[in-house]
């Protein structure tokens, strides 16, 4: 299999006589523009394919196989794991032109989308006909639904309404052997679930049907803020032992409140802690939750509650939660960001012991993320020219990790494995769960061209 280097000419006139010259992209700067993403990692493509219809998927996969070149698909490159990164060269296929949906109104309706249109296309493509796509991932304005599928995408909403995957009805794909496949919930349930988070090793996903729920009739947002990360942490988990069931419910440590007090005062006073949440059904309902949350928020030291009582004053709210990642970049120029997800009944012990890590190795670590399903996003900001500094850096993300695996938690909720988390997956997954993925990837893709060297090696 050919990994790189000078790609022969007449492989280079095959791809052209697919996709147009326009679309076959050779010089330097095209190629650069395409070897990095969210991860600020940079590996060089052979080459970048812009592609504009789906039926030249088929053809470049068909002969990738022939010729021996790696295929790595990519939407926006948003992802946090290198998921897309080329770190053996080859083509990078770009999706994100690929971008028409629809709205269906059947028995059942739904939205068909090609891979690369954006999150927040969908979501505002149901809000027309007064539908709602739950799915919400930070990085929803920018990132597109076929990344969403590749890796497994969650967010806010996930508490629940679930991530991407339980969204999906049916999807047409093209494996890395060449074969088509339509595959349907109720039908193809394991082949579905394969290949949402599957992070485009099986083959290439062309056509999605995702599912869409009648917009909630109200929604409420209200503010609880502590003086203590283990107060906040004690009514997440009440609030959830209770019964109670909010359709959003984040949490924000002492060091995200200290770093969003420096880039904008968030109006929480003194608290060093903060749990938003989202409330949302029918009137009585979300009047019921959101009293019995505060009345669990009071009795476990709440110092603050702020209950938005108009949209500006709910998007003031949730501004709050938005603003970490550009108040974070104030206490370092890198960011090495995890999101690890642990049993709800060890948050307490989880966020203490990260804060005692970070002190013991020197190191900034916020703690934010969807707590309310143990999802807690672990933002360590650092300077990559500071050696000593990263090798501190990096001890600690491997002690983290390690906790969490030991308490019956993953190294990843959300983001995928892609290759920063390859190390640790053999610490989380035994020698015969990983030789199975193998096995699944060695079915679908015999030659071993579809997007190589990510989540396990």
């Amino acid at each position: 299999m050919k990994r790189g280097g000078v790609i022969s000419k007449r492989f280079l006139k095959s791809i052209r006589n697919i996709v147009g010259k326009e679309n076959l992209l050779t010089n330097e700067v095209s190629r650069y523009s395409h070897s990095y993403d969210a991860t600020t990692l940079s590996y060089m493509p052979d080459a970048v394919v812009i592609i504009k219809r789906l039926n030249d998927i088929d053809k470049i996969i068909s002969l990738a196989n022939e010729v021996g070149f790696y295929i790595i698909p990519r939407g926006s490159g948003t992802g946090m794991t290198g998921g897309a990164l080329p770190t053996g060269g080859g083509l990078v296929l770009v999706l994100d032109r690929l971008n028409k949906h629809r709205f269906i109104f059947n028995h059942l309706p739904y939205i068909e989308t090609e891979p690369g249109t954006l999150t927040s296309d969908i979501q505002n493509t149901a809000q027309l006909y007064h539908y709602f796509y739950p799915p919400d991932p930070a990085s929803q304005e920018y990132s597109t639904i076929g990344g969403n599928v590749a890796e497994g995408a969650g967010g806010p909403h996930g508490l629940k309404y679930g991530t991407t995957r339980d969204y999906i009805l049916y999807m047409d794909v093209v494996t890395g052997n060449g074969k088509n496949l339509t595959l349907t919930r109720g039908k193809d349930d394991n082949i579905i679930d394969l290949f949402c988070g599957s992070e485009g090793t099986l083959g290439i996903i062309k056509t999605i049907g995702l599912g869409v729920l009648p917009e909630p009739e109200e929604h409420s947002t209200v503010m609880f803020v502590f003086k203590s990360v283990s107060d906040a942490m004690r009514t997440v988990s009440s609030i959830i032992r209770e019964g109670v069931v909010p359709s959003k419910l984040e949490f924000m440590d002492e060091y995200s409140i200290k770093a969003i007090k420096r880039y904008k005062d968030p109006g929480v006073g003194e608290g060093n802690s903060v749990v938003l949440l989202e409330a949302d059904g029918y009137p009585k309902e979300v009047k019921k939750a959101v009293s019995e949350a505060e009345k669990i928020a009071r009795s476990e030291g709440a110092v603050e509650v702020q209950k938005a009582r108009t949209e500006s004053e709910e998007d003031l709210l949730w501004e709050i939660r938005r603003n970490i990642s550009p108040a974070l970049s104030l206490f370092g120029p890198y960011k090495v960001n995890e999101d690890i997800t642990v049993p709800p009944d060890m948050l307490v012990n989880t966020i203490e012991k990260i804060h005692h890590i970070s002190e013991r190795y020197g190191v900034f670590v916020a703690c934010f993320g969807h707590i309310g399903d143990g999802n807690i996003h672990t933002n360590i900001m650092c300077d990559k020219r500071d050696k000593e500094l990263m090798k501190r850096v990096w001890d600690a993300v491997s002690e983290i990790f390690r906790f969490v695996i030991d308490i019956g938690g993953t190294i990843s909720g959300e983001h995928g494995i892609g290759i920063t988390k390859q190390s640790y997956l053999r610490i989380e997954k035994s020698r015969v769960e990983i030789n199975v993925y193998k096995k699944i990837k060695l079915l679908f893709d015999p030659m071993g061209i579809m997007n190589p060297g990510k989540i396990f090696t």
